[in-house]
């Protein structure tokens, strides 16, 4: 081998001297650090995203700064495949879901426990807000397309809501979830 060493194999993004172990450790060290530093990148990415989606997102466009990097910094992004579901029928909702991409269905029983869409959403629109405000079970979300949404969590979501009047008032009108159970 040009280095003069006698075994040289590859795991993963390092390579593994058995010869030498400080090289060895030097190398690994230095694949973990790499890798951490495009974690970290990932999820610096991921936080401007988030950030840039509260800041558009009515009604939390409307709250302080800081209050939407502390928004931002809990949301999650999420890959649904069709067919598949955030939350069903008896569980209230992980929390707010803004869909980003692909197309959602908004699900509800009828009087013969039978499936039926409530409400089709797609990029921009939002669920699992008034199920949470209102302790309400009884609707299902899932994916009619391949999708991509985030969540913020049902925690950061009602104690956002319990600390701003502001958004107390802006959630507080009526909509086609709440016409439903009427």
């Amino acid at each position: 081998s040009p280095l003069g060493h006698r075994s040289v194999e590859r795991c993963g993004s390092c390579i593994v001297r058995p010869s030498h172990p400080k090289r060895w450790r030097y190398s690994l060290s230095r694949a973990i650090h790499s890798n951490s530093i495009l974690k970290a990148f990932g999820t610096a990415m991921q936080l401007a995203t988030a950030l840039r989606l509260i800041g558009g997102w009515e009604p939390f466009a409307k709250l302080p700064q800081p209050v939407q990097a502390r928004l931002a910094e809990s949301m999650q992004a999420l890959r649904l495949r069709p067919g598949q579901k955030l939350y069903d029928y008896g569980d209230l909702p992980p929390g707010v879901a803004l869909i980003a991409q692909g197309q959602m269905r908004l699900l509800a029983l009828d009087e013969r426990n039978e499936p039926f869409t409530l409400r089709r959403l797609g990029p921009g629109d939002t669920a699992g807000d008034v199920s949470l405000l209102r302790g309400v079970t009884g609707q299902s979300l899932a994916a009619s397309q391949p999708s991509q949404l985030w969540l913020l969590p049902q925690d950061a979501f009602l104690q956002a809501v319990m600390a701003s009047p502001a958004l107390q008032l802006a959630l507080a009108q009526p909509n086609l979830e709440e016409l439903f159970d009427v």
